[in-house]
């Protein structure tokens, strides 16, 4: 069945989907403009003049939390994505043991007991890298146009690490039944087929994959009908950023660094679809104009960047280098949720495999 155009009207906050068809998607729609992005997505002094690296990341946010020990299933993970999907938190890691590519479920309310409520393993041998990426709200109503279903959806991508020619694997996932809603293989460019982080997000009604190659070189933007088997993926563009020849970078955005991003999510507000990527210790905001439309026509344009050096002493590893997940709290407040740390058996695991997940919370505009 196609998928057909939704729209969204919002009532107090709350969307309200009306769909032409039995089934549809929605991301949710953010209320803020790309000059509140600009203002409250990076470190400023009390001039207004960016300052690098000069507050921790728990002070810019406005509400901060550590959850820890976020508990494994007693084996080495090697983890590369988190996404938070209505009541549930997922992790995805790349469990050495067989090589699977493995999804962690939890249950908010029972974030930090032992066991995940569910784990779906993907895929076995070759393909054992997954990442797991924002996702969007799925809908689904009877005859007569009243909402019979109300689930979420979430991409992974798995890829061969070890032979970058191979095709990657998106699968669409169905956080309800744990299970795949749709798959299709990306090819990518010659010589490099890998993929790595990804986001969903609808944009006029339409549903898109945003997909990055390896460190994020070249980016991709497909179409989707998520009711067909193989997601009606169709390739809509292909970004080489080494070039830079899309890029666009305001004066007050820190640097004109494309980084290698590990994790990235995209929103909309206004009819604008942005995003935000981490690496290593750095979160910058983009605006990508022209989003789904012809490659020639599309431009990235850095708003804001933020630095944060700090590491944990776990096992050293900055706070920003694997994963993004973004939650909606209000129209004009999310949350950014990172996991960049393995399931290993650290100090306070009692003895099985654990990792830690952080949760910052920031109101987007400020008066």
């Amino acid at each position: 069945m196609p998928l057909h155009r939704t729209q969204a009207v919002l009532l107090g906050g709350l969307a309200l989907i009306l769909c032409g068809a039995q089934e549809c998607e929605m991301s949710p729609t953010y209320a803020v403009t790309e000059a509140d992005l600009v203002q409250t997505m990076t470190q400023r002094d009390a001039n207004g003049n960016w300052r690098y690296g000069q507050i921790r990341f728990a002070d810019w946010c406005d509400t901060y939390e550590e959850f820890y020990p976020v508990p494994g299933l007693g084996r080495d993970c090697h983890t590369q994505g988190v996404t938070v999907i209505g009541s549930q938190v997922v992790t995805s890691c790349q469990d050495d043991s067989g090589n699977v590519a493995r999804l962690h479920v939890y249950e908010r309310a029972s974030f930090c007991r032992p066991p995940p409520t569910a784990i779906l393993s993907l895929r076995t041998g070759a393909l054992d890298h997954p990442v797991a990426g924002t996702g969007v709200d799925h809908y689904e109503y009877g005859d007569d146009g009243t909402e019979a279903a109300h689930t979420y959806y979430y991409p992974v991508v798995t890829t061969d690490v070890a032979d970058k020619n191979r095709s990657a694997m998106v699968d669409i996932v169905d956080t309800a039944q744990s299970s795949v809603v749709c798959s299709f293989a990306h090819t990518g460019r010659s010589g490099d087929r890998t993929l790595g982080a990804a986001s969903l997000v609808v944009a006029e009604g339409v549903t898109y994959l945003a997909t990055c190659g390896w460190d994020c070189d070249d980016f991709y933007i497909y179409q989707l009908d998520l009711s067909s088997p193989s997601c009606g993926a169709q390739l809509r563009g292909s970004f080489d950023l080494k070039n830079r020849s899309s890029l666009r970078v305001d004066a007050g955005a820190g640097d004109e660094n494309w980084g290698l991003y590990n994790g990235i999510a995209l929103f909309v507000s206004g009819g604008d679809v942005f995003m935000i990527g981490t690496h290593h210790r750095f979160m910058d905001t983009w605006r990508i104009q022209g989003f789904g439309g012809a490659s020639n026509g599309v431009f990235f344009r850095k708003l804001a960047k933020l630095k944060w050096d700090a590491t944990w002493s776990g096992d050293g590893q900055p706070y920003f280098k694997q994963s993004l997940g973004i939650e909606q709290v209000t129209t004009t407040r999310l949350a950014i949720w990172l996991s960049p740390h393995d399931y290993n058996q650290y100090g306070g695991c009692g003895g099985g495999t654990c990792t830690r997940i952080y949760r910052c919370e920031r109101e987007l505009v400020r008066n």
